[in-house]
């Protein structure tokens, strides 16, 4: 078994962890098999082979709706889980900003 340990002490952003992972072998035939299970509106997942600086590495860009997904986008509200009644924390209006309504 293979560990990969994450001394996040400032912090990462999901799409340079997610290329990370990904350039280091995770398989991106399985992750999007996943993920397209989840109910969430049409996305891409794009993989780039970058070099910057000397060194080689991959970006990955998601769209949605052929835009770049982020912060500007709309945003993506869970529904609620069915058996237990209780509201995803995502949808909540309290952890939205306020300047990403939820719709």
């Amino acid at each position: 078994m293979r560990i990969a340990y994450f001394d996040c002490f400032a912090g990462i952003s999901g799409d340079m962890a997610l290329a990370a992972l990904l350039d280091a072998g995770a398989d991106a035939a399985t992750l999007v098999a996943g993920l397209k299970t989840i109910p969430l509106p049409a996305w891409e997942l794009h993989l780039t082979p970058v070099r910057k600086c000397g060194f080689a590495a991959l970006a990955v860009t998601v769209t949605v709706g052929g835009e770049p997904a982020g912060m500007h986008t709309q945003r993506i509200v869970i529904p609620p889980p069915t058996t237990t009644g209780l509201a995803s924390p995502i949808s909540s209006p309290r952890f939205a900003p306020a300047s990403c309504p939820i719709r």
